[in-house]
C-alpha cells in the first residue's frame, strides 16, 4: 500500500479504512490504520499529526494486547524525535520498543537501525556502526528488502561521515537499486539526495545537480517536504559550483521557504503535545505502580524488572 506514491489517494483511502474499522469497533484494524496515517504525516514532516496518530495507535494496540504492534509504533515515534534532533526522547521510545522485542525475540532489526541512526547523528560513529551491523545481520535473514535498504543508507551516511566516500557511495548505490526495483519513491528520493551529496563533495557539480533534481521530482510526487528541502539546498550548492548563481539563488530561496513552513510553528505545537503526552503517561504510570503494589505476584514484577535491565544493557 505505502511506497510514497500518490499521497493524496493514500490518505483518502486510509481515512476511509479508519472510519470502517471504527464502525466495526475493530481495534486491530484501527491500530494498523492509525500507524499508516502516522507514517503518512511523518513522511510529510507533519510531526505533530504523526505523533498524535501514533499515540492513538498505541492505545488501540494496548487494548488488543498486540505487543508487536506497540513496539513497532514506539520505534516510529523514536524516528520522529530523531528527525527533530530530540535524541533523549528518541532513545526513550527506542528503548521501549527494544524492551518488548527482546521479550518477544522478534522485530529488533528496525529498532537497532534506528538506535544506530541516533548515535550517528550525535557523532558517536563507533556505536552507530555496531547497531547498524547488528541490524544488518538480523535483516539478512528476512525478506524485508526495504528495511535492508534503509540500513544500507545509514551505513552509507556513516562512512560518508568518516570521509570514506567510495564506500559510502557503494552502500547508497545498493540501496538505490532496491528502492528503484520496489518502486518506492520516498526511499529512492532520499537515497538520490545522499548520492547527490557525495558528488557535490567530489566537486562533480553537474552530476550532483542531476541527482538532486531527480530526488526533487520524486519528493514532490510523494509530498515529502523534508526531502524537497534537502534537494533544494543541494541544487543551490551544485549550481553555485557551476557558476550559475541565478539558479543557485532561486533554489536557496525555495529551500528557506520550505524550512520556514516546516519549523515555524511545528516544533512549538509538538512541544505542547509532548507535555500533554508525558503528563498522561505519568498519570498512567502512577496508576500502574499502585496496581503493582497491590499484587501478590512477585515473580511477575521480578520478570518485568529483569526485562528492562537486560534492554538497558544494550546501550
Amino acid at each position: 500500500l505505502y511506497s510514497g506514491n500518490n499521497e493524496e489517494q493514500v490518505i483518502k483511502y486510509l481515512n476511509k479504512a479508519l472510519s470502517l474499522a471504527a464502525s466495526l469497533d475493530n481495534k486491530t484494524y484501527t491500530a494498523r490504520t492509525l500507524t499508516l496515517i502516522g507514517l503518512h504525516f511523518y513522511r510529510k514532516a507533519e510531526y505533530t499529526d504523526a505523533i498524535t496518530a501514533y499515540m492513538k495507535a498505541i492505545e488501540n494496540y494496548n487494548e488488543t494486547g498486540d505487543e508487536n504492534g506497540m513496539a513497532s509504533v514506539y520505534n516510529d515515534i523514536g524516528n520522529v524525535y530523531n528527525d527533530l534532533e530530540e535524541y533523549d526522547h528518541a532513545l526513550n521510545y527506542e528503548h521501549k520498543a527494544l524492551a518488548i522485542q527482546l521479550k518477544l525475540k522478534s522485530g529488533r532489526a528496525n529498532t537497532l537501525n534506528s538506535i544506530g541512526s541516533i548515535f550517528q547523528r550525535k557523532g558517536n560513529l563507533d556505536s552507530a556502526q555496531y547497531y547498524f551491523d547488528e541490524a544488518l545481520k538480523l535483516q539478512k535473514n528476512t525478506n524485508n528488502e526495504l528495511s535492508y535498504a534503509r540500513i544500507l543508507n545509514n551505513l552509507g551516511l556513516l562512512f560518508e561521515g568518516r570521509k570514506d566516500t567510495s564506500r559510502a557511495l557503494d552502500y547508497f548505490k545498493k540501496a538505490e537499486n532496491i528502492f528503484a526495483i520496489r518502486n518506492n519513491n520516498y526511499g529512492l528520493a532520499t537515497t538520490l539526495n545522499y548520492i547527490g551529496n557525495i558528488y557535490l563533495h567530489k566537486k562533480l557539480f553537474a552530476t550532483a545537480a542531476d541527482y538532486f533534481k531527480k530526488s526533487l521530482d520524486l519528493a514532490e510526487i510523494s509530498e515529502a517536504k523534508e526531502i524537497e528541502e534537502i534537494a533544494y539546498l543541494g541544487l543551490s550548492d551544485a549550481h553555485a559550483g557551476l557558476n550559475k548563481y541565478a539558479d543557485a539563488y532561486k533554489y536557496i530561496k525555495l529551500y528557506y521557504e520550505i524550512e520556514d513552513s516546516l519549523f515555524d510553528s511545528g516544533k512549538e505545537k509538538l512541544t505542547t503535545l509532548q507535555y500533554n503526552m508525558e503528563a498522561k503517561q505519568n498519570d498512567n504510570l502512577i496508576a500502574m505502580q499502585k496496581s503493582e503494589l497491590e499484587k501478590s505476584d512477585i515473580k511477575l514484577a521480578k520478570e518485568h524488572f529483569e526485562l528492562y535491565a537486560m534492554s538497558a544493557g544494550v546501550f
